[in-house]
């Protein structure tokens, strides 16, 4: 892909070890400078999108895995506690009807 970065009316010296081309005219050469410029900030643009679509969806897997990971460990301690609590609860109800027998 070839990327333009600057024109002139005559071939400087500073620019004869770049790589160039030669236009007829100099309208030619703004033309067709300027509409790969667009094409080149289009690219540009689109790309910058993707990477950015690309990192938030990495975060989103990233996340959704360390939520995982993390939320196995407190679903067993949760049913373990509703275990235990649901047994209390059990023999609260049982020592309360034997208190009041």
């Amino acid at each position: 892909m070839q990327i333009y970065d600057e024109y002139c009316p005559i071939l400087l010296n500073q620019f004869k070890s770049r790589e160039y081309n030669e236009f007829a005219t100099f309208d030619a050469a703004l033309d067709e400078f300027y509409s790969k410029i667009e094409s080149q900030k289009v690219n540009q643009q689109q790309k910058a999108k993707e990477e950015s679509a690309a990192q938030r969806l990495n975060k989103i897997k990233l996340d959704q895995v360390s939520h995982l990971t993390f939320n196995a460990p407190m679903q067993f301690s949760y049913c373990i506690s509703h275990s235990i609590s649901f047994s209390v609860g059990g023999y609260y109800y049982l020592f309360g009807a034997m208190v009041k027998m």
